[in-house]
């Protein structure tokens, strides 16, 4: 059962992604899911994002991407 859903939107974060989800991941108040919107990244925001995801497969994660 989830009880918050944070949503991320994102475009060209691939410098700062990582911190973002971490300080997600990092709070304290549970469970959650984090929801992902990619907004047609042109770098590697979503090669990120799913690395990420696989690493914390234990948090529900959504990636929405939008390809331009």
């Amino acid at each position: 059962m989830t009880n918050i859903s944070v949503v991320i939107p994102t475009y060209n974060a691939e410098s700062f992604i990582t911190n973002t989800i971490d300080s997600v991941i990092n709070q304290t108040l549970k469970p959650y899911e984090i929801i992902i919107v990619d907004d047609g990244s042109i770098d590697k925001t979503c090669h990120v994002v799913k690395t990420l995801i696989n690493k914390h497969r234990s948090i529900n994660f959504k990636l929405i991407e939008q390809h331009i």
